[in-house]
């Protein structure tokens, strides 16, 4: 009898070994794409290390479109994407049933210094803003604000946030230069500008602005119209600089890719959304105009 317990325990320990090694040798979850949608992705990817001992590997390199291709051949089970998925998308590859996940929106705001604001430039048009861009604009008063010299700080050339503004100022960031500003590389940094240097302007996130020492501008449409970068009016798609960021997968998320996916639109995702300057998926649904009921 006491040898078939040892017989037993013996198996016991050699399937243990067995399954552990196999989990050893299991495939790390790889994801692939947008450097912008990587922000808050690799945060999580480092709390599902720690907490759940996922094996994660990201690369930015090749941006969106890369990963999108990844996840076409098969080299990659999650895209991070800063742009909708195209008709030419799907039709590269006819096989792959591409599921967009929707994080959350890249917002983009001109922020100015309170002496700005309390001076009475609250709106520019896109024609006000290139005219500053371009420095055929150069004091504030030209634009019905006080007599201070205008002070833009740019984002870096190809960064996401001067991509999305050089986009929305000409139609196409290719034709945009860099403007030969002063340049910023986050909005922490950007917000600091604001905060410290009078006469301040540059782009940023809405949600690093607090109203009180920084500002950020409504646009004037070409209607007359003013919109704010408010969360209604990116969920309602009435403020231009916006864009959508997503994880893209193939078909339904099982396994590790289900953990991942369910993380970013859980609760502390959405907040690791906020925490570097989105409007989270959860924020937009909320602020969006709720339909009246047939009862009312």
């Amino acid at each position: 009898m006491k040898t078939d317990l040892r017989r037993s325990l013996a198996v016991l320990i050699l399937a243990a070994l067995f399954f552990a090694s196999f989990d050893l040798c299991a495939e790390p979850l790889r994801i692939v794409g947008s450097p912008t949608v990587n922000l808050p992705v690799a945060e999580a990817a480092q709390i599902l290390r720690t907490e759940r001992g996922l094996e994660i590997q990201i690369s930015t390199t090749g941006g969106s479109m890369a990963g999108l291709v990844a996840v076409g051949e098969g080299n990659a089970e999650i895209a991070m994407s800063s742009r909708a998925l195209t008709a030419e998308d799907r039709a590269a590859y006819p096989e792959i049933n591409f599921t967009e996940i929707h994080l959350g929106e890249q917002v983009v705001a001109l922020g100015v210094a309170k002496e700005v604001w309390e001076g009475g430039v609250h709106a520019l048009s896109s024609a006000q803003a290139r005219a500053i861009y371009e420095s055929r604009k150069r004091n504030w008063r030209e634009a019905g604000g006080p007599d201070q010299k205008i002070g833009f700080y740019n984002f870096e050339e190809g960064h996401g946030t001067w991509e999305l503004f050089a986009q929305w100022l000409y139609g196409d960031a290719r034709k945009a230069s860099s403007g030969g500003f002063p340049t910023i590389a986050s909005d922490a940094e950007a917000r600091n500008i604001l905060e410290f240097t009078p006469g301040a302007i540059t782009q940023i996130s809405p949600l690093f602005l607090d109203g009180l020492r920084s500002h950020a501008l409504a646009l004037t449409q070409d209607d007359g119209s003013i919109v704010a970068p408010s969360a209604e009016n990116v969920a309602m798609k009435k403020y231009p600089i916006t864009r959508p960021l997503f994880l893209v997968i193939n078909d339904k998320p099982t396994r590790e890719v289900k953990v991942m996916t369910d993380f970013m639109r859980g609760a502390r995702g959405q907040e690791l959304m906020k925490k570097y300057g989105f409007y989270s998926a959860d924020a937009l649904a909320a602020a969006r105009p709720k339909e009246p009921s047939i009862s009312e």
